[in-house]
């Protein structure tokens, strides 16, 4: 695991049952998690196999009074979603550094969601000049 201050730490995974692992781990920072999962073992079949898999999680609060988060956050944050999500080649290098970085704009967009849900809702017109609906349907 690679905590947002850049510190990594191994992290052991209990077997619950056949195949089913799992573990806790206390978020005691905000920002990126990035979790890089190593596997080995025999199958049922009693073959040998390796597996690898990156997750990422954003961690963060919600803001609770008006004084928590400037005016303008708002905007700021649905122009930072809008910048990420939409497929547009100027953003092309942004976006392919940052998944290369292990950032998951699925998930990142799904965190905005919650956290600024009035982002998430555009315009058909919109929808059609950011390229999130088929030309056709335009």
């Amino acid at each position: 695991m690679t905590r947002p201050d850049k510190r990594t730490e191994e992290i052991d995974l209990k077997r619950r049952a056949a195949g089913v692992f799992e573990t806790s781990v206390t978020a005691s920072q905000s920002g990126l998690y990035r979790f890089h999962l190593k596997a080995s073992g025999l199958s049922s079949q009693g073959h040998v196999f390796t597996r690898e898999q990156q997750f990422t999680a954003v961690i963060g609060r919600r803001p609770r009074e008006t004084g928590d988060c400037p005016e303008n956050c708002g905007a700021l944050l649905c122009a930072l979603l809008k910048c990420f999500t939409t497929q547009d080649d100027s953003k092309k290098h942004l976006i392919q550094k940052l998944e290369a970085m292990g950032v998951n704009r699925k998930q990142f967009k799904q965190c905005v969601e919650v956290l600024h849900p009035s982002c998430c809702e555009s315009s058909h017109q919109d929808k059609c000049k950011h390229g999130m609906i088929s030309k056709r349907d335009c």
